[in-house]
């Protein structure tokens, strides 16, 4: 490991990152409860939740290592704890463009299940084509209904397919096949629109997890300060949501991670981890328009480098 990595490693374990990141994760809470009072919305219920979150934070980092497990169990637990919070937390189709995440997911889950679109028509049960996609709640009151639904709803009787003429996004489906396997088991069960949704959602943010705790545990450096990134509140909506940002977020770290492990320690990489690396890095390509062309040779990169060395 180089001298200049190892400085920047060494200020991620100091606690003056932590208290800094503790305090931009208050002010980030602040700013919020601003808005939320702006929007008449219960600001100080959220403010106190939003303090308790960064007090919690605060205590993990604080006396985690007096806990004789591994930072990447730590990180395990903890992601799941919190992710399974906001999962429940932040309604459905609340995240950005979710909904349409939501109906691409529900094509793959159609795919899988080799029920095929009928004149273009996407074939949906009936509690799920005519389920209210509210992307907003700007009242207590919206929030206790949506909640109230969730749990009055949560199983539905058996419903027969129809095709509903729906707009879909088509293109790159891999990202969408975790959550859809976890909506198949959601209609298996029966599950209602809410209750379902939430499945695929589990899903995404167990894959979500694992990679990350793997990313956690082979970076070389830095583990402190990927612990913190892994955990903000950010990358923990879009890590318990139906978005291609799921594989995206977790895929380019996990790779990044080896990709340092390969540059700092390449004798302690195994066969899985370059088998992995390769599946990590080449999987994001096609996201966004091929914009991620870069993180997908960073293997050969790695390589080409190792052979001239």
């Amino acid at each position: 490991m180089t001298d200049s990595l190892k400085k920047i490693s060494d200020f991620f374990k100091e606690k003056y990152f932590v208290m800094i990141f503790v305090l931009c994760l208050l002010g980030a809470g602040i700013k919020n409860v601003i808005t939320f009072k702006r929007m008449n919305l219960p600001y100080l219920q959220i403010g106190a939740a939003l303090v308790l979150f960064a007090t919690l934070l605060l205590v993990i980092f604080f006396f985690a290592k007096k806990v004789s497990v591994s930072i990447s169990t730590k990180f395990l637990v903890t992601a799941l704890v919190l992710g399974s919070i906001y999962m429940f937390v932040i309604p459905v189709d609340a995240v950005p463009d979710e909904h349409t995440h939501y109906l691409r997911t529900y094509s793959v889950a159609n795919e899988i299940l080799r029920l095929k679109p009928e004149d273009g028509k996407l074939l949906m049960r009936e509690v799920d084509a005519v389920a209210d996609n509210k992307t907003k709640y700007e009242s207590k009151n919206e929030y206790n209904e949506y909640f109230c639904k969730f749990k009055n709803e949560f199983f539905t009787g058996k419903s027969e397919y129809k095709g509903y003429k729906i707009g879909l996004m088509k293109g790159y489906s891999l990202p969408y096949v975790v959550p859809a396997i976890g909506m198949i088991i959601g209609r298996i069960l029966n599950l209602g629109y809410i209750s379902c949704y939430m499945m695929a959602r589990l899903f995404n943010l167990i894959f979500f997890v694992i990679v990350m705790t793997y990313a956690v545990k082979k970076i070389p450096v830095f583990k402190e300060g990927l612990f913190a990134i892994g955990l903000l509140p950010i990358v923990m909506q879009q890590g318990m949501s139906l978005s291609y940002d799921v594989m995206l977020i977790a895929c380019t770290t996990a790779s990044f991670s080896l990709l340092l492990k390969g540059y700092c320690e390449v004798e302690t990489m195994s066969r899985l981890d370059w088998v992995l690396f390769g599946v990590f890095s080449f999987s994001v390509i096609p996201l966004k328009g091929y914009a991620y062309v870069l993180i997908g040779i960073q293997p050969l990169v790695l390589m080409t480098y190792r052979m001239i060395k």
